[in-house]
């Protein structure tokens, strides 16, 4: 019994959302307001061009008075299509942007006061009298519904007009006005299909208008499905007693039928057809609405597992930052004249890259490529590394080596193959003197030359065991004497 509640309760819409899902079921919704907004605006457009043509053309042509042949046959249209637009729009730029673009505000701020400035049109309606057709209490119940109308349009256009200014000026993001103006729009519509029913069916006795009205409510209220039930109920049924007033037309009285000699109170087949209508159009409500919960919850647990997955992978990246860092005062360490040496060619290569208009990412590869050039270095005595002269030809081919070590030690992290390179490569020179190599001009790595002319910078100036710190003047000098060389080789 309690697995049966609790299935009701979950396909009705009771159980409880988290607010990850109640906003992307908003979001949804406000989405489908955009398509349901436009069909509106086509809807209306269309009945603009039908009513012109059928009605006012013909009758224009025969001596009527234009103004009143527009009030008479348009009023209604030009509202409703007034809302459609409002509605669209507004769904389209209120979807979760941080701030609304002028152009946008504008044109929200217009539309929602235009929706203010047509409801001075209510004076020139032509409201509903009493007759042998139409009892006092049809007739003030149209005319109400048709002051209520234009009040509802006012109201709509007030609420996207503030807030507009909430979001532009302000920059607050409400998400109530957003559950406001859906509201309104599906009150409009209701009390639209009710109007409709009350005045047009009179005449042509088209129950098609109604029912589309229905399906836009319907549709809109996929917030929870017992309020989607709820009001389209409410709806049906109103709607189903003021067909019961026809005396010819739509049928939806019982009927007797005689069947083997006995009387039956069968019910007519619109009253079958209306009723199948509604229980369609609410399965298919419930089945959107539990389509797109669906839907948030797969979304909910790819962003949660999106973010984990992100989290790890900063983790990953401080630990391997933390980690480089160390292996590289390790290094420097050895010789107390290159103590952080290492993080200030990392530095350096950096801003080479950056002024040479490399991509961040391409950025951060050099400086960590340059933050271990020297990893090799550990392979090296330290006697050879802080000694104060001059290095034989054998300690010298000992510190060579520091490039073929550090390029075998990192050649280990397959999945950062740029380390590698940098620490090969970086003693090569443009005039092919360098080492292990031998290479020149553009044959060697790109970043390794960053990571060469870094170094060489930050070993002319700092201090040494065998030298003092070269005054910045005479390292430019170098550069530049260096630039020109390689330029004037290239050409």
């Amino acid at each position: 019994m309690k697995k049966t509640l609790n299935y009701i309760s979950h396909l009705l819409g009771f159980e409880k959302l988290n607010g990850y899902e109640r906003g992307y079921m908003h979001d949804k919704n406000m989405q489908g307001g955009i398509y349901l907004g436009f069909i509106t605006v086509i809807l209306e457009v269309w009945m603009l061009i039908r009513q012109t043509i059928t009605r006012i053309i013909p009758k224009y042509q025969d001596g009527a008075d234009l103004f009143t042949l527009l009030v008479k046959y348009t009023t209604k249209y030009w509202l409703f299509l007034l809302i459609g637009l409002g509605f669209t729009l507004f769904c389209l730029f209120v979807r979760r942007e941080k701030k609304l673009t002028k152009g946008k505000f504008v044109t929200l701020l217009a539309i929602g006061s235009a929706c203010m400035l047509y409801t001075p049109v209510l004076c020139l309606e032509r409201f509903i009298e009493k007759s042998d057709a139409i009892t006092p209490v049809m007739a003030d119940t149209a005319n109400i519904l048709i002051v209520s109308l234009y009040l509802s349009l006012f109201v709509f256009g007030a609420v996207i007009v503030i807030y507009a200014l909430l979001r532009y000026l302000k920059n607050k993001n409400i998400v109530f006005p957003e559950h406001l103006t859906v509201g309104l729009f599906s009150l409009i519509c209701i009390e639209f299909g009710i109007l409709v029913s009350y005045t047009d069916f009179w005449e042509e006795k088209q129950i098609t208008c109604f029912l589309m009205v229905m399906i836009y409510v319907g549709f809109l209220m996929i917030y929870r499905p017992f309020i989607t039930i709820l009001i389209l109920g409410t709806c049906f049924g109103a709607f189903y007693r003021i067909l019961l007033t026809f005396q010819d037309g739509v049928s939806f009285k019982a009927k007797e039928v005689v069947i083997s000699g006995t009387t039956y109170n069968v019910s007519s087949g619109d009253t079958v057809n209306y009723i199948t209508f509604f229980i369609s159009l609410t399965t298919v409500c419930v089945a959107i609405y539990h389509g797109r919960l669906k839907e948030a919850r797969k979304t909910y647990d790819l962003t949660a597992s999106t973010v984990a997955l992100e989290k790890k992978n900063r983790e990953m990246h401080e630990q391997f930052i933390q980690t480089s860092k160390a292996l590289a005062s390790a290094i420097d360490a050895k010789d107390p004249y290159t103590n952080g040496h290492s993080v200030r060619v990392a530095e350096y290569s950096k801003t080479i890259a950056e002024h040479a208009g490399k991509p961040l990412e391409e950025c951060e590869n050099i400086y960590y490529a340059a933050l271990l050039h020297d990893v090799g270095k550990i392979g090296v005595s330290k006697s050879i590394l802080a000694k104060p002269g001059r290095l034989t030809d054998e300690e010298f081919e000992q510190i060579k080596k520091h490039t073929l070590v550090g390029s075998q030690i990192l050649s280990n992290i397959s999945l950062i193959p740029w380390l590698s390179i940098g620490a090969h490569y970086h003693h090569e020179r443009y005039n092919g003197r360098g080492y292990p190599e031998g290479l020149k001009g553009e044959e060697i790595p790109e970043i390794a030359r960053i990571i060469a002319v870094a170094d060489a910078y930050d070993a002319m100036t700092s201090n040494r065991s065998y030298r003092k710190a070269i005054p910045q003047h005479i390292v430019r000098e170098e550069l530049v004497k260096c630039y020109l060389t390689r330029k004037m080789k290239k050409t």
